[in-house]
């Protein structure tokens, strides 16, 4: 059972060299702080913009869609007087 414990602690010791010491990982974990706290300010700000944008987008296209559907209607009631069967598309 000893020898057990010697071989699987030798083994891990070499996976220890990828783990960072603790004073670098607070380093890290702040600097990811800092950068977030920064990054909320200017997604607080955008995401109206980005909202309104969107919103305008989807707006005109269902404008563009209604626009297109009336006059693909008037085509098939022009065209229908001309031939028995309205316009197919």
């Amino acid at each position: 059972m000893l020898q057990l414990f010697f071989a699987v602690a030798f083994s891990a010791v070499p996976l220890t060299l990828y783990i960072p010491p603790i004073r670098s990982l607070n380093l890290f974990v702040e600097t990811i702080e800092d950068m977030l706290r920064q990054m909320a300010v200017h997604t607080i700000r955008t995401y109206p913009r980005i909202r309104l944008a969107f919103s305008r987008i989807l707006s005109n296209l269902l404008r563009l869609s209604s626009y297109l559907t009336e006059e693909i209607e008037s085509a098939e009631k022009f065209f229908s007087r001309f031939s028995g069967s309205p316009l197919r598309i």
